[in-house]
């Protein structure tokens, strides 16, 4: 099956055959970064979930719109509205100058690639449609259009721009065999079928908040619903909508005078550096922003099938190792609430134990406020006085 489309750009395939290869030429000589747009509506954007259109770019250093990368990459930001529909654009920016075709959890898409003639060299360019049931909302630039691909055995039909949400009116049809690379204009087009990565049970927010001034917020469940990851260490939070970004905030306090009261008694203050609820005078503050889908936490189980847990009450149990600090590594769900949790094996069954303090008398003392526990687990011997202990400890059915 031959590729094909119904619209072009102007000038004789030789003509662009040539500023093709000095393009190419001049792209290896010059200093290049790599930028990706990646467009949502925006509760996909702040859940973390798979944007409705990818561009991927190498762009050089002689091009006019070429400028350094950022400091900050900008997350779910208000890029266009066509219509009655919003568009937000998260960017990312790369010195490394090399496009990776990405995967996402629950999304499939149609990669167009573009190359060398024989599509050996590295992508300089990428454009990716998520592949959905019939015609789809997308081309944010040029206002509400419409995308839609269709699947045929090797081959593919690829129709968008298009003006109506049936998909028959469209500035370009076009496709062909997958896989194939067309090298007949100078350079390598290639269509490539991009399939879902397997679905993430517990994503991570990964990038820790800096100082900032108390802000009011949009939005915060009612429970632990999030992960952050802290280094080594998993922590289960409260999902926060602020200022139409999404963050996963590990403490939760009250509001007083204008600070953030947490602790036992509420003598732990902040002045700044979290969000408030004015309405239930609640307080969020140890947040973490930049959710990755591709950033999975481990989890018991498998993704797709996350392992159903039980809480243990056996006393005074010991593991036999690892022995030394342990991380909290792994993401669980207690009744729907998210926790990070250590792993010990205790007796050939791996224990999750969501707490860690140190052994007082018989007993765990659990937390700065004073509460123990009888049930616990130490690493390595019997419990001593000082040592660390696990405690809230659940395991598989």
């Amino acid at each position: 099956m031959a590729t094909w489309t119904t619209a072009s750009g102007p000038g004789t395939a030789a003509a662009r055959a040539v500023l093709l290869i000095a393009a190419l030429v001049a792209l290896a000589l010059a200093e290049t970064i790599k930028t990706d747009l990646w467009y949502f509506d925006l509760e996909t954007c702040l859940n973390g979930g798979p944007p409705i259109q990818v561009q991927s770019r190498v762009v050089a250093s002689y091009d006019p719109y070429y400028q350094p990368c950022p400091s900050d990459e900008a997350t779910c930001y208000l890029y266009n509205t066509a219509g009655s529909v919003n568009f937000y654009v998260t960017t990312i920016c790369s010195e490394e100058a090399e496009i990776s075709l990405p995967e996402f959890p629950g999304a499939s898409y149609l990669a167009k690639t573009y190359s060398d003639k024989t599509c050996t060299m590295p992508y300089y360019l990428v454009l990716m449609w998520r592949i959905g049931d019939g015609c789809q909302p997308s081309e944010v630039n040029a206002g509400l259009k419409y995308h839609q691909v269709t699947i045929d055995g090797d081959s593919v039909e690829l129709r968008w721009i298009c003006s109506d949400s049936s998909c028959t009116s469209c500035m370009y049809v076009e496709g062909g065999d997958l896989g194939m690379c067309d090298g007949h204009l100078g350079q390598g087009l290639q269509y490539l079928v991009l399939e879902a990565s397997p679905t993430c049970a517990a994503p991570a927010y990964t990038v820790p908040l800096g100082d900032f001034e108390a802000q009011p917020l949009q939005a915060a469940s009612e429970r632990r619903d999030c992960f952050a990851a802290v280094d080594t260490s998993v922590l289960g939070g409260w999902a926060v909508t602020a200022d139409a970004a999404s963050y996963c905030c590990t403490e939760r306090g009250t509001l007083v005078e204008s600070t953030s009261a947490t602790g036992c008694a509420g003598t732990n203050v902040r002045p700044s550096s979290f969000f408030y609820d004015d309405a239930t005078q609640t307080t969020y503050q140890e947040c973490y922003s930049g959710l990755e889908a591709a950033t999975c936490l481990p989890t018991p189980g498998e993704d797709d099938d996350p392992a159903v847990l039980t809480a243990v009450a056996g006393g005074a149990l010991v593991s036999a190792g690892p022995e030394g600090e342990l991380a909290r590594s792994f993401a669980i769900t207690i009744d729907g609430a998210a926790a990070g949790a250590y792993a010990l094996m205790v007796g050939g069954s791996v224990h999750y134990c969501t707490g860690r303090g140190t052994v007082v008398g018989a007993t765990c003392r659990m937390n700065r406020c004073d509460d123990s526990t009888l049930n616990f687990i130490t690493v390595g011997a019997a419990a001593s006085e000082g040592d660390f202990c696990y405690h809230t400890c659940f395991l598989t059915e």
